[in-house]
């Protein structure tokens, strides 16, 4: 009876340790999590600026955008005008975070 329990437990344990611990594999493998930061200063400053205003090439102002987030992301997936499609570059995680970012440049 006790090496049937042994059997179920055991392995049950390791599937919640992956669960619980799964969202910090990208930390453990020595690769720091995503941010918005990151991903703007190596992406988007050439054309919008530090602080957003740069407005290179018709970027637009990004303290003073009213896009949604939806719309944001949308945006740097798809591109619109000179901006390019950022599609095959970011993850659906990592356009979450840089618009996020994005936002943060808005003049409240």
């Amino acid at each position: 009876m006790k090496n049937k329990f042994s059997k179920a437990v055991i392995p049950a344990f390791f599937i919640v340790m992956l669960l619980v611990t799964g969202s910090s594999f990208k930390a453990i493998s020595g690769q720091p999590p995503v941010t918005g930061d990151v991903l703007y200063r190596k992406t988007c400053r050439m054309c919008h600026g530090n602080d957003g205003t740069k407005g290179m090439f018709g970027a637009k102002n990004l303290q003073i955008s009213k896009l949604e987030t939806a719309a944001i992301v949308q945006q740097i997936r798809e591109g619109k005008g000179n901006m390019p499609s950022f599609k095959n570059r970011f993850s659906g995680e990592e356009l979450a975070v840089l618009a996020d970012y994005v936002k943060s440049f808005r003049q409240h």
